[in-house]
């Protein structure tokens, strides 16, 4: 079970209803449910592989937190996998081409900006020549 899914079901346990907005569990259901559909499909590897990347070659670089490596929360695994895990079946590529995450002060959009920058410029096997817009 990929790290996306797991958090979906955590999110919709109903012992976990007032720790997630009504949005959150929404987006868990949907994942869920394309789950079940025909014409797209989930890849595990693919979807893991932009959270290994950043786990493995992505380094904080402030105060106290210089040099450590990125330990990514289930919530950013969940909206990572989401965007890099689907495919549509007839054609192979990416369901999605864009992702929009809104994010609160102090809750590591510089760094998750980076780690996708990053990925698309140094990991990304699918786009051959990419383009960055942060």
């Amino acid at each position: 079970m990929s790290a996306a899914e797991t958090y979906a079901h955590w999110v919709l346990d109903p012992s976990n209803a007032y720790r997630t907005g009504r949005l959150t569990k929404l987006a868990a259901q949907r994942f869920l449910n394309d789950l079940k559909r025909e014409d797209i499909y989930f890849d595990e590897e693919e979807a893991n592989r932009i959270c290994n990347f950043a786990e493995n070659h992505v380094r904080l670089w402030e105060d106290k937190w210089r040099g450590k490596p990125v330990k990514l929360m289930p919530w950013v695994k969940f909206a990572l996998q989401n965007i890099y895990g689907w495919f549509w079946k007839d054609t192979g590529l990416r369901r999605f081409t864009r992702g929009y995450i809104q994010i609160s002060k102090k809750n590591i959009k510089t760094t998750l900006a980076g780690i996708i920058a990053n990925y698309h410029l140094f990991a990304d096997t699918r786009i051959n020549t990419p383009k960055i817009f942060v």
